[in-house]
Order: structure tokens, then C-alpha cells, then sequence
């Protein structure tokens, strides 16, 4: 488990209000988490503030996203082009 994947867990997990070992990659967003867009905004800003040095998630990479596994992809992509050093 990564140090981005906790973090994902972490806050679907207290937004959800559910135990943290309840939040599996393959669980999908909408239909088995009940996460409508608004929750997951919340969630993503409540990640984003785990790392406020880094800015904001771009909303693009969002609206692809369909599952846990695939959020903790688009973070992991979001960390790894921020820490890179600009050219």
C-alpha cells in the first residue's frame, strides 16, 4: 500500500464514516459507495489538503474516475507530475 493509496482510503473512508479496512480498490465510487459528485469533491479536498503543497487536483483526470483503484491513480499521476521539477 502506498503512501497516496492510505490517504484515498483514509478520506473515503471518513467521509463514508466507515471502518478504513471497508474502502477495496475495486469497489466503484458511485454504485457501491453511494458517492455522488458533490461527495467526491469532498473527498478529493480532503485529500488535497493532505498535501497542500502541491496545489490542486486537476478536475480532468476526475471525471474518468469510476472506482477507488482508479482515484488513487489519479492522485499517484498528480504527485508524481508535482514533484517533478519544471523545465
Amino acid at each position: 500500500m502506498t503512501y497516496c493509496a492510505d490517504m484515498v482510503r483514509f478520506g473515503l473512508a471518513s467521509h463514508l464514516r466507515v471502518d478504513l479496512k471497508d474502502v477495496r480498490d475495486d469497489q466503484r465510487l458511485r454504485e457501491d459507495l453511494g458517492l455522488a459528485p458533490l461527495d467526491l469533491v469532498w473527498v478529493v479536498m480532503r485529500v488535497e489538503a493532505m498535501v497542500p503543497s502541491r496545489g490542486e487536483l486537476p478536475v480532468e483526470p476526475l471525471l474518468k474516475v469510476k472506482t477507488v483503484g482508479e482515484l488513487i491513480s489519479a492522485f499517484d499521476e498528480w504527485l508524481e507530475k508535482a514533484a517533478r521539477p519544471a523545465l
